[in-house]
This record gives C-alpha cells, structure tokens and sequence, in this order.
C-alpha cells in the first residue's frame, strides 16, 4: 500500500509559518507594550522626585527662578505622563490586534490539522483493513496448499 500523503501539506505548512509570523508580531507588540508601560512609570518616579525636590526648594532662602523653573519641569513631566497614557493605549490595541490576528491563523491552522488527523485516521483504518484483506487470502491460500498436500 502506498505511504500516507496530505493532500494539503504544503497550505498546513504554509499556515503554520503565518501563524508563527503572527505569534511573532504578537510577542513584538506585548514588549512595546511593557516598554510604554515602564516608560509611565519611569516618568511617575521621575515626577515624584520633583514634586519632592520642589517642596524642599523652600527650606533655604533661594530665587524665585529657581521654583519657576522645577514648576515647569513639573508641568513637562505631567505632559509626558499623558502622552505615555496615550501611547498606553495605542500600545494595547496593537496588542489586541496582533492577537487578533494570532487567533485567527491558529483556527485556521488547526482546521487543516484537524483534517490531516481524519486523513491519516482513514488512512490507518484502510491499512489496517488491507493488511487484514491480505493475512485473510494468506490464510486461505495456505489452507487450499494444506488440502492439495493430504
């Protein structure tokens, strides 16, 4: 009997490599995620050492350029914290997107795989009834030799 063979092997494989693609841009998008996320905080930190560094400012007789100027900074921070919330979320919807599209090429790769089983299932059970049909004729051919003997 002849070896098994898939009639869609090389669109299974074909799947398989988008699906790892997608996987790939997936694992891309969650690390620039992380990055916008550890950017934020980065920024809170950096903020929270202002907001400190300016309520200290008043300990020692200084200028008033100088509480101008951590006000500002200040401002700016906040400004920037904003902006990372933005990309925050511009972030995460290129993550669910990227999931999306990693969700929809594995169903599609597991229709195939899917297929392939009940392939290779039939293809089993039609062996394994051949291999039968054949130690059948075996046994009849060696029983009729038997009778022509005696």
């Amino acid at each position: 009997m002849k070896k098994f063979k898939f009639t869609f092997n090389s669109i299974l494989t074909f799947r398989k490599t988008l699906e790892e693609g997608t996987l790939r841009k997936l694992g891309e998008a969650q690390n620039a995620f992380q990055l916008q996320i550890a950017r934020k905080k980065e920024l809170e930190n950096v903020l929270n050492s202002a907001l400190d560094r300016r309520q200290n400012l008043g300990i020692d007789p200084i200028g008033v350029f100088a509480f101008q100027l951590e006000q500002n900074f200040i401002v700016g921070t906040k400004q920037r914290i904003i902006q990372s919330e933005a990309a925050i979320v511009r972030a995460n919807r290129g993550v669910e997107k990227a999931l999306r599209s990693y969700l929809m090429a594995k169903r599609e790769t597991r229709k195939l795989e899917l297929l392939y089983e009940k392939q290779f299932t039939l293809y089993k059970k039609e062996r394994s009834r051949r291999e039968q049909l054949d130690q059948d004729d075996l046994s009849v051919m060696r029983n009729r030799l038997k009778e022509e003997h005696v």
